[in-house]
């Protein structure tokens, strides 16, 4: 008796991974050296991708099981690159020299670094805005403090006891933080580009 599946296709010796292409959209170009522009790329490609698998599990009504975990990594990676940027470009603006590496993956940290450079500027952001930003910020750190736990299955308490998350939620969330974060990184290219 034949069977009607086809045998999936193992990698054989001419099987690459990263290869250069042709097509605009399919191959895109890579920056060839490091420059502040680049934390903004980073920054939006991963909440960009984390909105577009939210949009799919909305869409199917499933998988959300197994993709809650990329996502709730990806909206808090896109986080840390946003705080990154931040510290990096207000502390240039504001004429402190800076190391263009911020390092270390703790939220509660770099939070705590960022914040008082958010209101050193002119305008300063509504206090209550900046309370309330910090308060997902530490939300996301509660939840993977060292950004190991929403990539790794050995930590049972990533959701901290919680029993479903509504993503819906979490969307609405990222959304209105990212808003905030946004809003300030081009408040901060503008000023500098524009003294």
């Amino acid at each position: 008796m034949e069977s009607d599946h086809q045998p999936l296709p193992w990698p054989d010796s001419s099987t690459n991974l990263f290869v250069e292409g042709a097509h605009f959209q399919l191959s895109p170009t890579l920056p060839v050296t490091f420059n502040e522009s680049n934390w903004t790329s980073y920054a939006e490609g991963y909440y960009l991708a984390a909105e577009r698998l939210v949009e799919f599990v909305e869409q199917k009504l499933m998988y959300g099981g197994l993709l809650i975990y990329p996502i709730t990594f990806m909206y808090r990676h896109y986080t840390e690159l946003r705080i990154k940027e931040l510290i990096l470009r207000i502390s240039r603006l504001n004429g402190n020299d800076v190391s263009s590496k911020v390092s270390g993956h703790d939220l509660k940290k770099l939070w705590s670094r960022c914040r008082p450079l958010i209101e050193s500027l002119e305008p300063t952001p509504e206090p209550q805005d900046i309370s309330n930003v910090e308060r997902l910020v530490l939300e996301l750190h509660y939840h993977d403090p060292k950004s190991t736990d929403a990539r790794y299955p050995d930590n049972p308490n990533v959701f901290s006891g919680m029993k479903s998350i509504d993503m819906v939620n979490l969307r609405l969330g990222m959304s209105k933080l990212a808003a905030f974060m946004n809003g300030t990184t081009d408040m901060v290219i503008e000023y500098s580009t524009n003294p």
